[in-house]
């Protein structure tokens, strides 16, 4: 499936294809795959290295394996670092599968090498499990005809290549989901495009490959894929959570066909996982420092932000571990909320109560009332108990001086 470099445990990791041909301008996928190798993988971290100046990454979907988002994910085009994250909690994967597919945009021509950077891991029941990782080649030519010449040449025959495209050109958008890079959580989704004049009718494909012909993928249309040359959209409803793309490209008869036109859209209709907000106490005195915890993951477009709001304030944007500072005695209420991407949120809550300080401190903890006694934490119990015992034997120690010293007395 692909070169690898060897490290030291069993499970590895790769690219599919591991070389690939593609012209300047081109978008392509490129899998992350894993072979357990007889581990039980649940949890991965992808660190992919590529040239910057040569290609541009555009999106990473994860695949049914892994199908959870680990937080601190990014794409950094500047750098050329793309770093993934994604676990399952149903148990290790143990066979061979797709971590996920990496999307990327071919800049300029030359030859790119795609490879797993240092803090790629293969995690199994919290251990590395890591044993060898691999990388990909990719050759970017100008021009498409000499990408098309290129791979003719490597299967051993060059043939001539028909030109089935004319000049008209066919221009995609969307109302619903009018930015390609955004995450909506609009399950609805409505496409448009420019009427062309001698099209016959239209044929279109919704999947999720970016590269999709509708012509080439599909000699045999399904009556369903087919749009009548009158129309000029196409709306999809209840799309499950992904990254999606819509295809078209005009019919215009005898065997040609306009641009192929791709449009990608990104829906997040689920909020994030379970969030549930923990402090270390539930009990503070007065002037005490509380830390607010928090954290969650989302499966689709991945956490935005956080917002807290205490006792049916307003929320505002918070960062874990949150401080809480100067609360008057009182019981409290906080609520936090986890965004994500496309705006949907989950929202957890937490209840702690402030006691008035009496003025005692023991080591930091406080003192609790409890009847008339005050009794501020074990440790100075357990000094009091101490200094009594010291009393004790110190009493002792006089009590017998003083009847040594009696019976001398009474000798002289």
């Amino acid at each position: 499936m692909l070169p690898l470099s060897a490290l030291a445990g069993s499970a590895t990791v790769g690219f599919s294809p591991s070389s690939k041909n593609v012209a300047v301008g081109e978008s392509f996928n490129l899998s992350v795959y894993v072979n357990p190798n007889g581990e039980s993988v649940d949890t991965v971290r992808a660190v992919i290295s590529y040239p910057p100046d040569l290609l541009e990454a555009t999106n990473f979907t994860l695949g049914a394996s892994w199908p959870n988002s680990s937080p601190g994910n990014s794409i950094d085009n500047s750098s050329g670092i793309v770093n993934q994250g994604g676990f399952t909690l149903s148990g290790g994967v143990e066979s061979s599968a797709a971590f996920g597919t990496i999307t990327f945009r071919a800049k300029s021509a030359g030859t790119a090498a795609v490879s797993l950077a240092g803090g790629t891991k293969l995690i199994s029941g919290g251990s590395e499990a890591m044993g060898s990782m691999g990388s990909a080649t990719i050759i970017i030519g100008s021009t498409k005809t000499e990408i098309i010449e290129n791979e003719a040449e490597e299967e051993g025959a060059v043939e001539e290549k028909s030109e089935k495209t004319n000049t008209a050109r066919l221009e995609l958008t969307s109302s619903s989901h009018p930015d390609e890079e955004i995450w909506y959580a609009d399950e609805e989704i409505s496409f448009e495009w420019n009427a062309i004049s001698n099209a016959e009718n239209y044929y279109f494909k919704f999947d999720q490959d970016p590269q999709t012909n509708p012509v080439d993928d599909d000699p045999d249309r399904d009556p369903d894929e087919w749009i009548s040359k009158n129309e000029v959209s196409k709306k999809f409803e209840q799309i499950r959570d992904g990254v999606w793309y819509f295809h078209l490209v005009a019919n215009l008869g005898n065997g040609r066909y306009s641009n192929v036109e791709h449009y990608k859209v990104r829906v997040d209709a689920t909020g994030p996982n379970v969030i549930a907000p923990y402090i270390e106490e539930y009990e503070f005195v007065e002037g005490s420092d509380i830390k607010l915890f928090f954290g969650t993951t989302d499966n689709a477009s991945g956490i935005d932000h956080y917002e807290a709001a205490i006792n049916g304030k307003d929320f505002i944007q918070a960062d874990s571990p949150m401080d809480l500072k100067n609360f008057a005695p009182g019981k409290y209420e906080v609520l936090v909320r986890a965004y994500d991407q496309a705006g949907n949120f989950s929202e957890g809550e937490l209840r702690f109560e402030v006691l008035k300080w009496d003025g005692t401190r023991v080591f930091g903890k406080y003192c609790v009332l409890a009847g008339t006694w005050q009794i501020c934490d074990l440790l100075l119990l357990t000094i009091v108990v101490i200094l009594l015992i010291i009393l004790a034997f110190l009493y002792w120690l006089f009590t017998v001086y003083l009847a040594k010293k009696s019976r001398k007395g009474k000798r002289r």
